[in-house]
């Protein structure tokens, strides 16, 4: 078994926690404020990450790593805002296929500007795994008309990801773990300083343990994908593990039993397919 492969393998884990997350997600947002679940599950990632680093980093991360993270963790969390305050006022059908699609661009673009192009089924199943991922956040009818606002809260959520992916994948083994704590602390400090410019509680008094489980999963997705980054290209990692939105919807089918749609079930099984094209070396 190659070290690509097990890399893929890696982003697919990575895929499943953040679909995971953020069908959690979904529901502790109806019970706190956006802020205050980036802010409390921030905390929770940063603590492991803190833990996990203790028990397995060899040293402390440098200053590059230190940049890279603490750029990753703004990103991330600005990125998780600005969908939530798109979503809480604009069209979900035009906001989350925007962002989600959006998101891979950057990685990809990288990856072909520092590593070269890949392998050409490789390459067909990166361009099949963005038709996918737009795919799986299609319902049957879309609410509304396309306005400018929706497309750019999508575009800005979508650029901030790809960012984070960008800025995430940068960060070196040896302290990765030290690392993803910045991260994660830097996420929730944003989250807390804007809570605190608005007047609001940065934290709820009593313990919320689906938030903290929610920080807990999306740190170990952070390390999945890291961890992909290192065994297999950017490109590669970043488009697999954007198709955490098949997960999300599953999960809300399994559990909620919300419908899914035609377009959702045929981008699931685009994903699948670029994912099995990609693996062949």
């Amino acid at each position: 078994m190659s070290l690509s492969f097990v890399g893929i393998l890696f982003a697919l884990g990575s895929s499943a926690l953040w679909g995971g997350t953020d069908f959690a997600g979904g529901i502790a947002a109806k019970r706190q404020r956006s802020f205050q679940v980036i802010a409390l599950a921030g905390l929770a990632g940063c603590f492991t990450f803190a833990i996990l680093g203790v028990l397995f980093d060899k040293a402390l991360p440098g200053r590059q790593n230190v940049l890279w993270a603490l750029l990753a963790g703004l990103a991330g969390a600005i990125a998780s805002a600005t969908l939530f305050k798109g979503l809480a006022r604009g069209n979900a059908a035009i906001i989350s296929p925007t962002s989600a699609v959006t998101g891979t661009i950057l990685p990809v673009i990288a990856g072909f500007w520092l590593e070269g192009l890949p392998g050409n089924l490789q390459l067909a199943g990166i361009g099949l795994g963005t038709v996918g991922i737009w795919l799986v956040n299609q319902p049957d009818r879309k609410s509304g008309t396309r306005h400018w606002f929706d497309l750019g809260m999508g575009l800005l959520s979508g650029i901030f990801t790809g960012l984070f992916f960008l800025c995430f994948g940068q960060i070196q083994t040896g302290s990765m773990l030290f690392a993803g704590s910045l991260s994660k602390f830097s996420s929730a400090m944003l989250a807390i300083f804007i809570l605190i410019g608005q007047q609001e509680r940065p934290l709820l008094g009593k313990p919320n343990w689906l938030t903290s489980g929610i920080g807990i999963l999306d740190a170990c997705a952070n390390l999945f994908y890291l961890t992909a980054r290192h065994l297999t290209r950017l490109d590669i990692a970043a488009v697999i593990s954007s198709m955490y939105p098949a997960g999300t919807i599953l999960l809300a089918r399994l559990i909620q039993h919300q419908p899914i749609s035609r377009r959702q079930w045929l981008g699931v099984v685009t994903c699948l397919t670029a994912v099995a094209l990609i693996s062949i070396q």
